[in-house]
């Protein structure tokens, strides 16, 4: 019996949930599909010991990886963000500038916190600023090149 309300509410919550899905436009819910995979492998690329990646002799290297991935991270934010522009199929303009701007600092948070986590929760990994900022550095990379080149929904 004490598990009577707590399976009500999850029925709420379901039901509600599909009553959301249901009026939210299909091209919408899977445009999120790709940032929210791409978010999850730098998440775990992250946390890999230092020992299982890879090891490059290119001189920084590192950092242009890390500049690539939060580049990716925020156009991949800002697309799935967009509105459709009913100019052709699959055709997405870029959110409003505040919602661009909330990626970004999301983006860079993101990127920061990671480096924090590597530092405070990792054994073989430390924080690195410069990573830190290199992922910063992508994402306004990001920003610059999406707005420079694709149309805004204003």
């Amino acid at each position: 019996m004490g598990g009577f309300p707590f399976f009500c509410c999850c029925r709420f919550a379901h039901a509600h949930f599909a009553v959301v899905l249901r009026h939210t436009n299909f091209m919408f819910r899977t445009r999120y599909i790709p940032a929210i995979a791409w978010t999850l492998l730098i998440a775990v690329l992250s946390f890999l010991p230092g020992k299982d990646l890879p090891s490059i002799t290119i001189f920084q290297f590192d950092k242009f990886v890390h500049f690539v991935f939060y580049f990716i991270q925020y156009a991949l934010l800002a697309y799935a963000a967009g509105h459709d522009t009913g100019r052709g199929v699959r055709r997405v303009a870029l959110p409003s500038q505040s919602v661009q701007y909330l990626l970004l600092i999301t983006t860079i948070l993101f990127g920061f916190g990671i480096e924090v986590c590597q530092g405070a929760f990792t054994q073989d990994r430390i924080f690195d600023l410069y990573d830190g900022l290199a992922n910063g550095i992508g994402a306004v990379g990001a920003f610059i090149t999406c707005g420079a080149v694709f149309s805004r929904a204003d």
